[in-house]
């Protein structure tokens, strides 16, 4: 067995054994490849001894915090909370919480627990759950657990019902006592909300599958939620008690103290306060013998702690990133995680299943690629089930420096091409990339589009992925940098597998092709992708197709329905930018992602600027999309929708295929999805938009923009379109070049907010 996968087998062995547990770090168990001090440096980060010990303030390891409180009376089961104060460790076994009293007497244990709990309920209870679906699907919840990573950190749930408590590490069992169901989705959605310190990830959930991991989770279980409202004497004493017993020290909350310092770091001692067998009047972690050694070791000195080598290995140990990645010889996901990683793409074999190798990755990936697949959900692997978790900038925003700084190759610069030689040199990568040269497209993507064989990493993004060095290298001799890889060596002794291109100068060839791809978009499809365009039929369900379009911009999704009736959703800025009528889409291959697409029948142009604005924003004019031109090509606003507080969350499918897209709004989370509304004498289409607030407050939506006539109450009409408006104050005003706009103000209640609109195309 590979040392670097021991750590998830020996968690898998103590979970079916049901030992004792311990503060349960999993990417620390069984890691062989930390020495004892770095074991302890990562105890010392992730048990957040630095929150009452000073002397930790430089290692970006130590910086954590506690969960976020201010709201947890609405997140959390009376019951479980209550439980789970009386005795962190037998609540939830493997929990890096302490016993706060473990110097009290039985009594006075109960008595505090109650008024801790009867505190902390008090934060956020008037607020009432998160309103979500009603239900959830557990076999899609299943899927999901199996195949986005759950399992690199959890051992599966019993498929059994579990009525009893489950104390063994890694079990989720005590999850369907602890939140309601929709609290757990909402938890689940998004977890660094709660915890921006914590080591639960956002693995970009949907709500929807958030929803139905959430289902899975409780199995079903409904939580009792009800309990007796805690007593004013009560609370505060739990609010005296919170400052006594140091919680602040790591949960900090509003109008509370900052926690007090504790003895300072290089005063610690082994064997003392809790480091100590059988800790009295301090935090009782229940460390191991292992821990507390480990512990010891490396507060007994540890100079070279902040070296970028050592700091790298310690990060990607707190955070578990080995479960999945290997690095040099550690790491690398386990036997038993390894037959739940799935890939759309079987043909490439376990590189297109596995998540990929960070040995020399600050070689290989240039820093802001790093950063956005660690921070901002970008991959380059579409057909890898498994998702690449975000753990927050806040807690890793140091380790794309780290690996630049630890992972070095042999320079390699490309040298600029003289202007007049470029026309030549993009002409030869474009035959190299193509089946007239080494036939790259024959396992590897174009721009989104494939030649019919395996679908590997897009070429097109080679250029904005990786370091010159690294293509220069690994193009050379492929197998040296990923044993096992399907890809063939096209220069093996530096000799070119094609003799005429270049003259068959294999360093001529690595420049030809480097320079094509860095063309990005601009680059011309290679031969061998041959997709001349196609017309998308309807069959009997609806169809959904992505790619950038005319009508719904750079990230168009067109949606189109057997009824005849079809739009185009804009999410880029979350608007219905077009509907037609009669024939579906036209797809052609010269375009974003996977093509462009048109509708193939006169579409009605709607609006696609950013939909929503706060009320505050009352009679200001609309901030519309920024436009470009030739004279000025660049766009003077390319964070638009973010900076207006958009941001698309994805979509899903209905059993029928209809797409509900989720995006979100500042705190408001949406859900839009349009259905046919079948008439015999119209071509109309009903959207719903499902609106979550965390209060009672109003909202702006701009629903049209024309030359809009009022037809009726509630009724407006265009000369291609007429909007019946069944909820929400509309009210129609001046814009710009000689149009009228339609806003309505929507009346937000705290909660789940519903407004439905129809759309009538009329020509």
């Amino acid at each position: 067995m590979k040392r670097g996968t021991l750590h998830l087998t020996l968690f898998f062995l103590w979970f079916a054994c049901g030992l004792d547990a311990h503060p349960f770090v999993p990417g620390l168990e069984g890691n062989p490849s930390l020495s004892l001090q770095e074991s302890g440096d990562v105890l010392i980060g992730e048990l957040q001894c630095s929150n009452c010990h000073e002397g930790e303030r430089d290692d970006p390891l130590a910086r954590k915090r506690g969960p976020n409180l201010s709201e947890v009376g609405r997140r959390l089961a009376p019951g479980y909370l209550l439980e789970f104060l009386s005795n962190p460790l037998e609540a939830h076994g493997g929990t890096k919480m302490p016993d706060l009293m473990s110097s009290m007497n039985a009594g006075q244990r109960k008595d505090s627990a109650a008024a801790l709990s009867a505190f902390l309920r008090s934060l956020g209870e008037e607020k009432s759950f998160p309103q979500w679906e009603e239900k959830g699907n557990p076999k899609r919840g299943k899927i999901l657990f199996g195949e986005v990573g759950c399992m690199a950190c959890h051992a599966t749930p019993s498929e059994e019902a579990v009525a009893e408590k489950e104390d063994r590490i890694g079990s989720l069992g005590y999850l369907s006592g602890k939140y309601p169901r929709p609290a757990l989705a909402a938890f689940l959605h998004d977890p660094l909300r709660v915890r921006e310190s914590g080591r639960m990830p956002d693995f970009h959930l949907t709500r929807s599958e958030a929803n139905d991991l959430a289902e899975y989770l409780v199995r079903g279980r409904p939580v009792d939620a009800t309990a007796s409202k805690p007593v004013a004497e009560q609370i505060e004493e739990g609010r005296g008690l919170f400052v006594k017993l140091n919680c602040v020290a790591c949960h900090r909350l509003e109008d509370m103290p900052v926690g007090k310092p504790s003895l300072p770091m290089t005063k610690l001692r082994r064997d003392r306060g809790c480091l100590s067998a059988k800790p009295q009047g301090v935090p009782d972690y229940g460390l191991s013998a292992f821990q507390r050694k480990a512990i010891g070791e490396a507060l007994a000195g540890r100079p070279d702690r902040l070296k970028s080598g050592g700091l790298i290995k310690r990060a990607l140990s707190a955070f578990n990133c080995i479960a999945c990645h290997e690095r040099d010889d550690y790491g690398g996901p386990s036997a038993k995680l390894k037959l739940s990683l799935k890939s759309s793409q079987e043909g490439l074999g376990d590189h297109g299943r596995f998540p990929p190798s960070l040995s020399l990755v600050g070689a290989k990936l240039k820093p802001g690629w790093i950063n956005k697949v660690m921070f901002d959900g970008e991959s380059a692997r579409p057909y890898m089930h498994t998702r690449m978790p975000s753990f927050g900038e806040r807690n890793l925003g140091f380790l794309p420096t780290l690996f630049s700084q630890a992972d070095q190759l042999p320079e390699m610069k490309f040298p600029e091409i003289p202007r007049k030689k470029r026309g030549e040199m993009r002409s030869a990568g474009h035959k190299l990339v193509g089946d007239k040269g080494l036939n790259c497209v024959a396992c590897h993507v174009f721009n989104g589009k494939s030649a019919g064989g395996f679908q590997g990493l897009d070429l097109l993004a080679t250029y904005d992925r990786l370091t010159p060095n690294w293509f220069a290298s690994f193009m050379r001799d492929p197998a040296k940098y990923r044993p096992g890889i399907v890809m063939p060596s096209y220069w093996a002794g530096g000799q070119s597998a094609d003799k005429e291109t270049l003259d068959g100068n294999a360093s001529a060839q690595l420049h030809a092709i480097w320079h094509f791809l860095s063309y990005g978009q601009g680059a011309p499809t290679p031969s061998g992708i041959g997709n001349p365009g196609t017309n998308l039929e309807i069959a009997d369900r609806a169809l959904v197709y992505r790619g950038r379009s005319r009508v719904a911009g750079y990230r168009g999704i067109s949606v189109g329905f057997p009824e005849g009736i079809h739009y185009a959703f804009n999410a880029e800025t979350g608007a219905l930018s077009a509907l037609w009528r009669g024939e579906f889409v036209s797809v052609g291959w010269g375009g974003q992602g996977a093509g462009n697409f048109n509708p193939r029948s006169r579409a009605v142009q709607l609006s696609q600027d950013l939909a929503f604005q706060p009320v505050s924003q009352r009679g200001k004019p609309w901030p519309t999309l920024p436009k470009m031109t030739k004279e000025n090509p660049v766009n003077p606003d390319p964070l638009y929708p973010k900076n207006l507080g958009y941001r698309f969350r994805g979509y899903s499918l209905d059993d029928h295929g209809v797409p509900t897209f989720s995006y979100e709004f500042g705190k408001l989370a949406v859900e839009d999805f349009s259905r046919p509304r079948p008439l015999p004498d119209a071509h109309l289409l009903r959207r719903t938009l499902r609106i979550t607030s965390p209060a009672r407050e109003g909202l702006l939506f701009r629903a049209l923009v024309g030359k809009i006539e009022r037809e009726k109450e509630g009724v407006f009409v265009t000369p291609e379109l007429r909007l019946s408006i069944l909820d929400g104050q509309p009210r129609l005003r001046d814009g710009l070049d000689g149009n009228h706009e339609l806003i309505i103000e929507l009346s937000l209640k705290k909660g789940k907010s519903e407004f439905v609109l129809d759309y009538e195309a009329l020509r």
